[in-house]
């Protein structure tokens, strides 16, 4: 068992966390970050047990792990860390990665003066630098880290084992999600020899799956039916070619020319085809690969049609998933396949705040595809680590924490900790973990059985579910509903259909904001503030808790057995690190090309056999050992 989690502990992939907003208050108007709203009261720190980084024996301090988890050091200590950031990211008044409340409150709250020594703008710069930072033994105290950096780590003894800090220092909310949550999966996969090296950013779940996005606008004022079938979504796309709606000149799928990428992108069309891209599939309990299968063959050979007729840019070879996402801002295009994330951004909000209605969808199956299920992965997000020899490496667990009270607690205010229709807070903080059951699953049942029953105020929920109750509530109402505070502090509030605000909204695409009228002094700010509430509105109904939202599809695939997840997550093999990069790069070039009619069909076949013989073979003969050694 031990060889497995340690074989396990290595799938982990780097993900991207986007969340829909969830609340609508104004940032504050002086530009200050706003205090606290309870301060923890100082308490001296224990004192560290050992000094091999190893507690050993309880702390006998006086405190339970809950106020010793959430007691201020002092004196202040010192954390040092690096971290990826957005270069277009946006913030609230007065607000930056430097200047936030949660940089505050980990030095105001648990006294830890966080010291960032380097920043890097994106994730692939941000490994590039960690890894030279590896390779001088130049670490900060705590970092996140991906897969292979982990393991080189390990490998050189250079992290801390988490395991003992957890249990001195982690409350009973904390220890509870991170252990309990998934069932201890993640805690499982990060486990070595009995030590606990990393702690983890989210729990195991089945992800990295794809889903299709409509322009649901499109679809209603050409009056067609829901995208339930193959026909459906072809004829669909046949549709917005001609009809062209937004006179953009619209071609049907936008995809761009990378493969590999998770927004507008082909990989999750294969699906449609019973064809599962990069992915090893159980055949008679042997994993084969799924870039060389007959099924690819007949996805590529269908797009090829596809963009013969017209359905797909004729430009696409040159354009990359980014080029794609802006000309779907612009409305040339009406479907677009990726992860689930991209409806969050940038369809939600940017999509919508240009008068654009995109809705999810599941993928639907060709009649002839040998397998109806959509390709997902088992992972966890990214992981923190803590270097061997600092002196305090409990400060990541109470860093953890905090975050945890703060955002998945509920019991806190969304609009300082989590997000506001504009603005994305938690995303600020350095230690991100949002380990334990699944909060949105849950509030979406309870959300659905009180919209169902009719309840419409209903006393049940906390403070954060209250809030995405409201937005859907009032989606499904079709009424935008905003308490508006004048500059004396009187609060007026204001009700708007559904329909008069998205008719503005439309309206100013062609620069003509008459369909809304507020007759009011402050009625430009009134405006803007019932756009954005429609916004979340809408993000919150189709994103999280209507019946037919990103959650409720990922529901109702999961309950039907419908994810073939990747049945190899174990680390690369030599081959792998061999041959694997260049036989992906030969396959998405091919691919591209034999779409676009750049190559004929038969380049595929000819792909299969370069596979085979240039290093394939040899990665599946080593997949299949690590696989035959899983099962027995």
């Amino acid at each position: 068992m031990q060889k497995i989690k340690r074989i396990l502990a290595i799938i982990l992939a780097v993900a991207m966390m986007l969340a829909f907003a969830a609340a609508c208050a104004d940032p504050d108007v002086d530009g200050e970050i706003p205090p606290p709203p309870v301060a923890a009261t100082p308490t001296p720190a224990p004192e560290d047990p050992d000094t091999d980084d190893e507690p050993g024996e309880p702390l006998d301090d006086g405190m339970d792990n809950n106020e010793r988890g959430m007691s201020r050091y002092d004196p202040v200590v010192t954390l040092t860390t690096v971290r990826n950031i957005d270069p277009g990211a946006t913030f609230a008044p007065g607000q930056s990665y430097d200047n936030n409340i949660w940089r505050t409150e980990y030095y105001e709250v648990l006294g830890i003066d966080l010291v960032v020594e380097w920043e890097a703008e994106g994730l692939p710069a941000y490994n590039e630098r960690l890894n030279l930072a590896i390779a001088a033994n130049d670490l900060p105290d705590m970092f996140q880290v991906n897969p292979a950096q982990l393991m080189s780590l390990r490998t050189a003894g250079r992290l801390t084992n988490m395991l003992p800090y957890l249990e001195h220092w982690g409350t009973d909310f904390f220890n509870n999600n991170l252990f309990n949550g998934d069932g201890g999966r993640a805690v499982e996969l990060l486990t070595f020899d009995g030590e606990l090296l990393a702690i983890p950013q989210s729990s195991v779940s089945t992800g990295d799956f794809h889903l299709m996005m409509i322009r649901e606008d499109w679809r209603l004022d050409l009056g067609l039916p829901e995208p339930r079938t193959f026909d459906d979504m072809v004829n669909m796309a046949r549709a917005f070619v001609e009809a062209d709606p937004d006179g953009q000149r619209a071609y049907g799928w936008g995809i761009g020319n990378d493969i590999s990428e998770t927004w507008f992108t082909a990989r999750g069309l294969f699906n449609a085809f019973g064809a599962f891209w990069n992915h090893w599939i159980d055949r008679d309990g042997e994993l084969i690969y799924g870039n060389v299968q007959p099924e690819m063959r007949f996805a590529l050979e269908t797009l090829n049609s596809w963009f013969e007729e017209g359905l797909l840019d004729r430009e696409m070879a040159a354009k990359n998933s980014w080029d794609v996402s802006l000309e779907a801002l612009q409305g040339r295009t009406g479907i677009a396949i990726g992860m689930s994330w991209f409806l969050g951004w940038p369809l939600v909000p940017d999509g919508v705040a240009n008068g654009q209605l995109w809705r999810p969808y599941l993928i639907p199956f060709h009649p002839d595809a040998p397998q109806q299920r959509i390709a997902a992965r088992e992972a966890v997000g990214g992981v923190f680590v803590v270097r061997n020899g600092y002196e305090h490496p409990e400060a990541l667990v109470k860093m953890c924490n905090h975050f945890q009270d703060r955002v998945m607690s509920g019991n806190w205010p969304v609009e300082i900790y989590k997000g506001d229709d504009e603005f994305n807070y938690e995303g600020l903080a350095n230690v991100f973990v949002v380990v334990g059951p699944d909060r949105n699953r849950a509030a979406d049942v309870l959300i659905n059985q009180h919209i169902n029953a009719g309840n419409m105020n209903p006393t049940d929920l906390d403070n954060e579910q209250t809030q995405w109750f409201e937005h859907a509530r009032d989606f499904y109402l079709g009424e935008v509903v905003i308490n508006f505070v004048r500059e004396d502090g009187e609060e007026v509030e204001f009700r708007v259909s559904n329909d008069e605000v998205w008719e503005h909204i439309v309206s100013t695409r062609f620069h003509d904001r008459a369909t809304l009228s507020i007759d009011d002094p402050d009625e430009d700010d009134i405006i803007a503030q019932l756009r954005g509430r429609y916004v979340g509105n809408f993000g919150n109904y189709w994103g999280r808790f209507g019946p037919g939202s990103i959650r409720g599809l990922s529901n109702h695939m999961e309950s039907n057995n419908m994810f073939l997840v990747d049945k190899y997550y174990g680390p690369p093999t030599d081959s792998m690190q061999e041959f694997g990069a260049y036989l992906q790069d030969i396959f998405n070039t091919m691919a591209i090309n034999v779409i676009v009619g750049a190559l004929p069909i038969e380049a595929f076949d000819e792909f299969v056999a370069n596979w085979h013989a240039g290093g394939g073979d040899a990665i599946s003969a080593e997949v299949n050992e690590w696989y035959r050694a899983l099962m027995s």
